[in-house]
């Protein structure tokens, strides 16, 4: 049986190469920027999804696992206003300006007034489970509950 669960610190690691894939290069990109002297890209990324001040942290990360195994994630933020951002503690701005270009149609998805997916994935093999769709369903509800009336 699935059991959908808030994310902790200890999920960090499975996150980061999750979210590489699924971004498409974008996030790597990112830690990468944000890395400190001697620091690999799986530390920088783990690091940046600890820290709760990152509205892409696992604060705000469900995690779904079967007998055990971590199958997939969603991250969601709430989203007040269309200069919110998902850097958080972090300034985007000190990012390479090919980057930050790179970043921009990400704004026309963010919709203010609304829960925004941040990420949402699932490893290949728990494909074709409904997993997104419940995922999705639990979004809904998360907005709902906090009086937003849309996710985006």
């Amino acid at each position: 049986m699935d059991e959908f669960r808030r994310a902790q610190n200890t999920d960090a690691e499975f996150l980061v190469p999750l979210y590489a894939e699924s971004s498409g290069g974008t996030w790597p990109a990112i830690w990468k920027a944000f890395a400190v002297d001697g620091e690999s890209l799986t530390q920088s990324g783990a690091r940046y999804l600890r820290n709760p001040h990152n509205a892409l942290s696992v604060v705000n990360t469900l995690v779904v696992e079967a007998r055990g195994e971590r199958l997939g994630a969603m991250t969601t933020f709430r989203q007040d206003g269309i200069e919110s951002t998902v850097a958080g503690a972090h300034d985007f701005s000190v990012l390479p300006p090919e980057l930050l270009a790179a970043l921009e149609p990400y704004r026309g998805l963010i919709e203010p007034n609304s829960l925004y997916i941040a990420e949402l994935c699932c490893l290949a093999k728990a494909r074709g489970r409904g997993l997104g769709s419940c995922f999705l369903a639990c979004a809904k509800k998360s907005a709902a509950a906090l009086g937003l009336p849309r996710v985006s």
